[in-house]
């Protein structure tokens, strides 16, 4: 059901379900690279510390902190990617 999947995206990512697409995706990957930020730099062609940038601003964004939330964060950001974020 869309509504459910859309309400399920607002309260697990909170302002980070609208922020830049960049965000998103640089906290998907993370998450996908078993939360290892060399890898995810690697993977996206970026720095390191562009990475960890990106992320404290994601974790900024989500309405609770990401420690212990990997898998539900992780199922939305899946949702925005392919469903789109609205």
């Amino acid at each position: 059901d869309e509504e459910r999947a859309d309400e399920f995206v607002r309260r697990t990512l909170g302002e980070l379900a609208t922020a830049p697409v960049e965000l998103r995706e640089t906290l998907r990957t993370y998450l996908r690279e078993d939360c290892n930020a060399t890898r995810t730099a690697r993977v996206l062609f970026a720095h390191r510390n562009t990475v960890l940038g990106r992320l404290a601003r994601a974790d900024e964004l989500l309405p609770a902190p990401l420690a212990g939330r990997g898998l539900q964060v992780g199922l939305a950001l899946e949702i925005v990617h392919w469903l789109g974020p609205d």
